[in-house]
């Protein structure tokens, strides 16, 4: 088996989900959310707690379809160690990149 095998066999198996993943992910819609955090309280004294969940329920899964849309692109590209620039370069030329 060469290298090559061998990296392509190890990508193509199916992991379970851990709770790193949950945490990655709980991290991200973290880092979506951001700074609105703050004005949580302020907001539920005006419009009421319901408002507030009804909004964490929409927020969530735009984050985390977002974020996951922008990690796959990340690793889309052809070279693994390349960043963000050289894969929207390889996607959309030069003048996007």
């Amino acid at each position: 088996m060469s290298t090559t095998d061998s990296i392509v066999s190890s990508q193509t198996k199916q992991s379970s989900w851990r709770k790193s993943d949950t945490t990655w992910t709980l991290g991200l819609f973290g880092t979506a959310i951001g700074a609105g955090v703050l004005f949580f309280p302020i907001r539920a004294g005006f419009g009421g707690l319901i408002p507030i969940l009804l909004m964490l329920v929409l927020a969530y899964p735009i984050a985390f379809y977002c974020h996951r849309a922008l990690a796959r692109l990340c690793l889309s590209g052809s070279n693994p160690s390349g960043n963000i620039t050289e894969t929207v370069e390889e996607h959309f030329g030069k003048r996007a990149g």
